[in-house]
């Protein structure tokens, strides 16, 4: 059983479930920054692990509004022992038309391997 799917079978456990997403999206926006601080920053991610979805805003240097994706599905799998993220990029939006698109043609079902060192946050998202 994930952590999701127990945490919502508790007494107030969808209270519980969004607690775990705010803490996660803190973390990893903390994370993203460090990871584009050159580039620009990351003002907003939130997560929701139930439904699988994601949503970020950046502010890129040069950009004078904030760049909003939104992720309506993504899916976590393992093979070969290692942890996948898969995002169909049908299931995405953005805030420009270009990057969308680019998104669409470049990253759709293609799976990315999550680093060992995040393996435990994979847990904690399924």
């Amino acid at each position: 059983m994930d952590v999701s799917s127990f945490l919502r079978g508790l007494p107030g456990g969808q209270a519980l479930n969004s607690a775990k997403d705010v803490l996660l999206a803190k973390g990893a926006r903390t994370h993203l920054n460090k990871l584009i601080e050159r580039y620009g920053v990351v003002l907003d991610l939130q997560l929701n692990t139930v439904n699988r979805s994601l949503s970020l805003a950046l502010l890129l240097k040069g950009e004078a509004t904030p760049i909003e994706i939104h992720v309506h599905e993504y899916t976590l799998w393992t093979a070969d022992g290692k942890s996948l993220l898969t995002i169909d990029g049908r299931k995405v939006e953005t805030s420009r038309e270009w990057l969308t698109e680019l998104i669409r043609d470049h990253v759709s079902q293609k799976p990315f391997v999550v680093p060992d060192k995040f393996e435990w946050i994979v847990q904690l998202l399924r």
